[in-house]
């Protein structure tokens, strides 16, 4: 028996769900499905009950970072989602995501970042932290265990994966072990220390016992000399020198070159943009001493004390990480950390490597540059080939102080999502020892080698892609969560909020205006549109990781899935953050004074969203990685004669770029143009189009003598730029098309769904006209009256359906938290009703004296002269 959908309350939205053609439970059930239906439904109502979650009326809590943090460790205790549920299902731990994101983002970063980024360490390689939570959608033997269960033609392949993990584990497990034992010996050093040397609580505090020697080790401790040595420099300096030294002009006065390494992450960041710290290491090779007898770990101290340590590292103000995520006043004891290293061995060169997603921030050395916009993330930059990725402990887990050598602080407020904080740290001879690397893609040993499992560099990178794509994939479907919310509340406002009408009649709802339907309807359908495509791209980005555990390193695994993956997920994102940002910003309008009040939570929607438009990658930026794959194929196609075909043919139609480009927009009628068929051919075009004339123009940059860099930065704009976006436009529109034509689809949702595919081809393809019509694909006036005709009367058909089609998207009143926008249409009584439970609403200002005592002569300022 199926999981019975609640009825939603009776009211003046009535009206609009009697006159649906279709059923919104039956499309509920066929969107989410049973068993996340019943999931849902039990987040969404633990929540209600827990009055820890309870919504605080008017004004937000002055302390609304701890609120957000104690609502986190709440998320813990509750624990929605076990081991077995997610291995069963990854894509319940996306639907938990949308349902604490529905409730607030700040919250769900927080919790999330401190949960799923261990899990993100562990895919990068071992780690010695034994109690990292194993949840999210990314862990191996959950993405195993799911494909055992969904992708049947892999069955043989898990099995012998299984075997493989079986080992692995093995493997790991006598890892931590010898770990233990090294942090043992390791930790007899403390003794050694104290034989030599005096902790100085005047110039530094002494590390807490809880951490160990690969966090805070004992070189990097300000100390002075107790006992006379044979060594006469073995005394620390206060490492804290640097950043407390200022010129005049308030830069950082950086001391002699010292001893000890990088920089850092963020504790709870799955490593998800490339970004360079500009840091230098260099591997000693001659600094891996044997920890077998008590005088060599003297000699080690002494080496290390000395100078001979295994990294070097000098600081000024400039590096540093800026707008790190949980790295404010409340963050959390671990970071990701990145570093530039160089061996000994000149071939070692380590590079760039991942560094979690950070707010605005501008850090170089030399000619070490690069530079982020507003927002959570950088633009996307290219790594070599051996980026490497590092875990440091930044903090005291007893009282989270900063360690000796960190210096983390608090950005303050920030344009949105302020329960959450962001800082900065700086690093200034924090020493990180070579047993904190992650290395699934590559480790260095301890004579200084870099040694990896790939041969290719091409595919060591395409390996370090997945963390980057699936972050963006996600990201399109955070931004569709917000879209959804926002048209819940203007579709419903727009329901029950009357405002003039015929002569001589009552007044009508606004949803009925041409207008309003014009204004918010598209955008409904492109909810839907992104719905599918969201999960999709998301099925598709799991199937990579897939072939990526299970070591499948075929020619076509490279060189055709992982840049494709790459290439949706570059411009998934920009085409899902930025319909929900056009999305909510027109929905705010459309409800007018009462979108503006902060209590119906479209401005709040707004400005969480904000930020999806550049972390993980500006926008624009991101666009160009996906015109360079699809100029690769083109050039590829003309130069080699290969067939332009891909895993996932999003591509495939491009193989027959000619004929396609001699192709002419057909439709002679309305109820022709009214079939997504139409605009899926035009898009086609577009996207043939485009590809060729972004090709003549790097070749005619090229032929002036300009260089492939400069000659791709002058064709962007109206060439790369739009080629991509066409593209991942007409991506979505194929996968809905497909959606609402496949004969397993309910033959009673058909009607609407086709409705929306068609609307949402055709307004998306309304932007692209002025380029049909300079290709001749149009020609004349018809094509485009044809085209804006249709919008409207799928607007007008859709009105309906309206009401119906935000119910299946829209969370629990709850939740969705907008006295608008709730689901009984009970517009002033829900509204006047969170008004009045505001704080001090009805009282006189507290300065009331102020005004009435004190009253200002006019003119009593104005100069006499």
């Amino acid at each position: 028996m199926g999981h019975e959908v609640a009825d939603l309350p009776n009211g003046p939205l009535d009206k609009y769900r009697r006159k649906a053609s279709f059923n919104w439970k039956e499309m509920l059930r066929f969107t989410d499905g049973e068993e996340m239906l019943q999931f849902k439904q039990h987040v969404f109502m633990t929540l209600e009950n827990d009055p820890l979650f309870a919504r605080q009326p008017g004004d937000l809590p002055q302390e609304t970072m701890k609120l957000q943090m104690c609502r986190a460790k709440q998320l813990f205790r509750y624990n929605f989602l076990t081991v077995e549920e997610a291995m069963g299902n990854p894509w319940k731990a996306v639907i938990l995501d949308d349902c604490l994101g529905m409730y607030d983002w700040a919250m769900v970063v927080k919790f999330f970042l401190n949960k799923k980024s261990c899990c993100g360490l562990r895919s990068l390689g071992p780690c010695y932290f034994e109690d990292m939570p194993a949840l999210g959608p990314t862990d191996d033997n959950l993405v195993h265990t799911y494909t055992n269960k969904d992708i049947t033609n892999l069955k043989e392949d898990i099995r012998k994966l299984s075997d493989e993990l079986k080992s692995k584990n093995e493997m790991l497990n006598s890892l931590l072990d010898l770990d233990h034992q090294q942090s043992m010996h390791i930790a007899s050093l403390k003794t050694a220390l104290q034989d030599t040397v005096l902790w100085d609580p005047g110039t530094s505090p002494r590390p807490s016992s809880s951490s160990t020697p690969r966090h805070t080790l004992w070189s990097e401790v300000v100390c002075r000399r107790k006992k006379a040595s044979n060594r006469d420099d073995l005394v620390l300096s206060n490492r804290f020198e640097a950043l407390s030294t200022l010129t005049s002009d308030g830069a950082l006065v950086a001391p002699p070159p010292s001893y000890g390494p990088v920089a850092a992450g963020t504790e709870g960041l799955a490593p998800s943009s490339a970004r360079p710290v500009a840091t230098r290491a260099r591997a000693n090779r001659q600094a891996r001493r044997s920890l077998s007898s008590s005088g060599k770990r003297r000699q080690l101290l002494r080496d290390a004390v000395s100078g001979h340590t295994e990294t070097h590292h000098r600081l000024d103000r400039e590096h540093g990480l800026v707008g790190a995520r949980t790295c404010g006043r409340r963050c959390w004891n671990l970071r990701l950390i990145s570093c530039r290293c160089w061996t000994d061995d000149p071939e070692c060169f380590a590079g760039w490597v991942w560094l979690p997603r950070t707010w605005p921030r501008c850090i170089h050395r030399g000619n070490i540059h690069g530079q982020a916009c507003p927002g959570n993330q950088v633009p996307h930059i290219l790594l070599p080939s051996k980026g490497k990725t590092f875990v440091l402990q930044v903090r005291d887990p007893k009282t989270l102080l900063a360690l000796p050598g960190v210096l983390v602080g608090d950005m303050g407020k920030k344009l949105g999502q302020n329960g959450l904080d962001n800082g900065f740290a700086f690093f200034h001879n924090v020493r990180i020892p070579r047993e904190s690397l992650l290395n699934r893609t590559g480790d260095v040993t301890p004579d200084g080698r870099y040694v990896t499992p790939f041969k290719d560099p091409n595919k060591r990178f395409g390996a370090s892609l997945g963390a980057l794509s699936g972050g963006r994939i996600y990201i399109s479907r955070m931004a569709l969560i917000n879209l959804k919310l926002a048209m819940t509340v203007a579709i419903r406002f727009s329901a029950t909020r009357r405002q003039f009408g015929p002569k001589d009649t009552e007044e009508i709802p606004v949803l009925e205006y041409q207008l309003q339907q014009w204004r918010l309807i598209p955008y409904l359908a492109a909810a839907y549109a992104l719905e599918h495509f969201t999960k999709s791209t998301f099925m598709n980005f799991l199937e990579f990781q897939i072939g990526q555990m299970m070591k499948d390193s075929s020619d076509r695994q490279v060189s055709e899935h992982d840049p494709q993956i790459h290439a949706i997920g570059c411009s998934s994102k920009p085409l899902g953050s930025w319909t929900a940002q056009r999305g909510i910003q027109e929905c705010r309008e459309a409800c007018g004074g009462h979108g503006y009040l902060a209590m119906n939570r479209l401005g709040d929607l707004r400005d969480d969203n904000d930020p999806n438009c550049t972390y993980e990658g500006d926008n624009n930026v991101l666009l160009q990685q996906t015109s360079n794959y699809l100029l690769g194929w083109l050039h590829t196609k003309l130069h080699d004669g290969v067939r332009i075909e891909s895993p996932l043919h999003t591509v495939d139609f491009l193989d027959d770029f000619k004929r396609i480009l001699e192709s002419r927009f057909t439709a002679t009628t309305l109820e022709e143009c009214m079939d997504s068929k139409v605009p899926l051919a035009a898009y086609r075009w577009l996207v043939c189009f485009l590809l060729e004339e972004s090709y003549k123009r790097l070749e005619q940059e090229r032929a002036l003598g300009k260089k492939d860099f400069e000659a791709r930065n002058n064709s962007q704009v109206y060439y790369c730029r739009s080629l991509a976006i066409t593209y991942i436009e007409h991506n979505c529109l194929q996968r809905f098309h497909d959606l609402a034509t496949d004969e397993d689809t309910p033959a009673d949702l058909k009607a609407v769904l086709r409705k929306l595919c068609a609307l949402y081809g055709l307004w998306s393809l309304s932007s692209h006209m002025a380029t049909l019509y300079q290709g001749s694909y149009f020609s004349g006036r018809k094509p485009a009256e044809l085209v804006q005709m249709a919008i409207i009367t799928l607007c007008s058909q859709l009105k309906d359906d309206a009401v119906a089609l935000v119910d299946v998207l829209a969370p629990t009143d709850f939740i969705l938290n907008s006295p608008i926008g709730c689901a009984d249409g009970q517009l002033n009584k829900n509204l006047w009703s969170t008004v009045m439970q505001g704080s001090q609403v009805l009282e006189r200002p507290s300065w009331w004296k102020e005004f009435c005592c004190d009253k200002p002569a006019v003119g009593s300022l104005r100069p006499k002269l």
